[in-house]
């Protein structure tokens, strides 16, 4: 893997599914270490399906939630399978819920504080120019890899794969849900959020096929959540 710009010797295992019994999964894991082991690997982390740019990690609490958007969503006893094979916790990773009734305690300092910066600074505060969506995702990634390079298990996008990210993000990017932060016409932060359709597709019981589709994104159904990634 590649991480802060250096060589590392670590390997990763993602996409892991499987039933509830060790046997199926320890079979699994050998196979990825072998196979790690053979490509100069001397750890094994995960799961990360395939980065942490993407799904990473394992859920181990807050099964009375309902799954979100590009967020693991695994059967509890997976903590079990994975344990039991010898893997111990190498990172904490958190995800933070808000509501939008939340606005109203938030501290009156921090908003005098942020507009003082703003003011002071010269930054200027827009949304996605949406007819332009692939230069602003690109923008987003730019300052992603320059802020998150030193990051535990960081590895960076390539090429291909920031415009297979723009062409999935922008039918269900929410405009007002986007900011791009300037100074100078120069960006130094951006923000988006994403049309959570996990709630919408529950109401199917999972029985979502094609001829739903164009209703979950004509924006009649808009869902009442949003994934913001970070």
């Amino acid at each position: 893997s590649e991480s802060a710009g250096q060589k590392s010797r670590h390997g990763y295992f993602g996409f892991f599914e499987s039933i509830a019994d060790a046997e199926v999964s320890s079979a699994l894991f050998d196979a990825a270490r072998s196979w790690l082991s053979n490509q100069g690997c001397v750890s094994i982390r995960g799961p990360v399906s395939p980065s942490i740019t993407y799904q990473c990690g394992l859920l181990i609490d807050g099964y009375y939630e309902s799954p979100t958007f590009l967020m693991p969503y695994n059967p509890s006893y997976y903590i079990n399978l994975i344990e039991d094979y010898g893997f111990v916790k190498a990172q904490d990773l958190l995800s933070f819920q808000g509501s939008q009734e939340m606005l109203d305690e938030v501290n009156p300092k921090i908003l005098s504080t942020s507009r003082s910066a703003i003011e002071r600074l010269g930054i200027n505060l827009r949304h996605f120019q949406m007819e332009k969506f692939p230069r602003e995702i690109e923008t987003f990634y730019e300052i992603y890899h320059q802020s998150l390079s030193s990051m535990w298990g960081f590895t960076p996008l390539n090429r291909s794969e920031i415009e297979h990210a723009g062409s999935v993000f922008a039918p269900i990017t929410i405009p007002e849900f986007t900011v791009v932060a300037e100074i100078e016409e120069v960006a130094i932060g951006t923000v988006f959020g994403l049309l959570d359709f996990n709630p919408l597709i529950k109401e199917t019981d999972g029985k979502l096929d094609w001829k739903q589709l164009p209703d979950l994104l004509s924006g009649d159904l808009r869902p009442s959540r949003v994934r913001i990634p970070c």
